[in-house]
């Protein structure tokens, strides 16, 4: 489209707006729309069209429009489509003010109103500075294996409910450098995409910003805020994530079951509920930023396979980790301030069933546990330092296995270690001092069992019937 559009070659009969396509193909003929201009003209530039409608022929053209409202409800068929900017092409829902086929282009136009503003039936549309507003169902969609390119374009939702770009099976699309802003139920909804990329896109006060059931995508320094649910959800897919930033919303990131997500350079701030839920899903994140999470913690984890390095949580209103079932693989994790008025949460890390490997673990402050090990889950953590938990600094409780190597654990409002209901602690290297309850407490009477080598700090473990200190 864009070779045959820069024609060069007039043809020698000189006929108005008649050019021949650089490639060799069909001419192209570039005609004039003016909504002011009287009618009967012929689509030059001193007598254009009045109607968008009167300019829609076969072979390939460009439309020039000017300044004005023209009336949609039209098909575009191998046609780039050049507004001024001030173009508006308008339809009434239920129609779709715009449908294209074949190869089309749209440059400096507004999409307003219908049901939808633009469905892309088939081929490829390519948009460059669109706006899209006043929708009644999707701004945009895509229909099966249809191609789509977005560049410098704004989508508004005026009513709540309403989708953003719709993309259906089989899709190819890329949407670059531009906004989505108003109610969107989901500003990007995408189901089993062929190819989905989305890079340096912004939404605010959408439900979600990207939707993706099935397939494969890719989000590119997404910036999301002012949201009432998942900033980002997958399901059933494969998801690649750079740069993701959000403000509130339920979750920045949210998988259900099936979902695989690699991620880097993650940020969330305010999050309703957690950060990161990560569901019966597997997930590959590092550099995670996460600033005052709500109810459910900075992360919840269930039955899912996380391996997550470089983690930075400050604040919240539930704790750090929480994990129930699957397995993680935590390295250089770092949690402070996490402060909360319920005795059962405030835990940097709470491990309940699965497996956990953690390394290189800071906590500087936090209501409850540092490391909990809890409901048969079997956690080793292997250097670290965990100073001002309210509760105590590592625990193993209800089955819980814990095996600490190489921790330091400071100036906590309980024992150093605290094993509870059957727990079992295996201590190595530690070093405690400060602790207001002294290095280990355990629940002998119910069946708890501590192993310690290599104690060092300010109290050293009292052997019991149920506390082994070794040299």
């Amino acid at each position: 489209m864009r070779a045959r559009l820069a024609a060069a070659v007039v043809l020698g009969t000189w006929l108005p707006g008649l050019a021949l396509a650089a490639d060799g193909g069909a001419p192209v003929l570039t005609v004039h729309v003016d909504a002011s201009a009287a009618p009967g003209g012929d689509g030059t530039p001193a007598r254009p069209f009045r109607a968008l409608s009167e300019a829609i022929g076969p072979g390939p053209r460009q439309i020039r429009l000017a300044d004005g409202i023209y009336a949609g409800d039209v098909l575009l068929d191998g046609v780039e489509l050049v507004g001024s900017g001030a173009s508006v092409v308008s339809a009434a829902s239920p129609a779709t003010t715009l449908r294209t086929r074949g190869e089309v282009r749209l440059v400096k136009v507004q999409v307003q109103g219908g049901a939808v503003g633009l469905r892309v039936e088939a081929g490829r549309a390519e948009l460059e500075s669109v706006r899209f507003s006043g929708q009644r169902t999707a701004a945009l969609e895509v229909a099966e294996g249809a191609g789509l390119s977005v560049s410098g374009s704004a989508f508004q939702a005026s009513v709540s409910g309403v989708l953003g770009l719709r993309l259906f099976p089989a899709t190819r699309a890329i949407v670059r450098d531009s906004e989505l802003t108003g109610p969107f139920q989901r500003a990007v909804q995408a189901t089993r995409p062929a190819e989905l990329r989305l890079e340096k896109v912004r939404t605010r006060d959408a439900l979600t910003a990207l939707h993706l059931e099935g397939g494969e995508g890719w989000a590119v320094g997404l910036d999301a805020a002012r949201g009432r649910g998942p900033a980002v959800y997958v399901a059933h897919g494969r998801l690649h994530l750079r740069e993701l930033t959000v403000a509130g919303h339920e979750y920045a990131l949210l998988t259900g079951e099936g979902a695989e997500v690699d991620g880097a350079d993650l940020r969330s701030q305010g999050a309703f509920r957690a950060a990161l839920g990560i569901v019966q899903s597997r997930a590959s994140l590092s550099r995670v930023t996460i600033e005052s999470a709500g109810e459910h913690g900075a992360l919840s984890l269930v039955s899912s396979d996380v391996q997550l390095t470089d983690l930075t949580v400050t604040g919240g209103k539930f704790g750090g980790v929480s994990m129930h079932g699957g397995q993680l693989r935590l390295e250089r994790a770092r949690f402070s301030a996490i402060e909360t008025s319920d005795r059962l949460a405030g835990d940097a890390v709470q491990v309940r069933t699965g497996r956990a490997t953690v390394s290189a673990l800071d906590v500087q402050g936090c209501s409850g546990i540092g490391l909990l090990a809890a409901e048969g889950a079997v956690v080793d953590l292997t250097g670290g330092t965990v100073q001002g938990a309210g509760v105590a600094g590592l625990s193993a409780d209800t089955e819980g296995q814990l095996t600490a190597t190489g921790v330091t654990v400071r100036d906590t409002r309980g024992p150093a270690v605290l094993v509870l209901d059957g727990g079992k602690a295996r201590l190595v290297r530690i070093q405690a001092r400060g602790n207001r309850d002294g290095g280990v407490w355990a629940e002998c009477s119910k069946r708890a069992s501590v192993e310690v080598e290599g104690w060092t700090g300010d109290v050293r473990p009292t052997a019991s019937e149920c506390i082994q200190v070794r040299k």
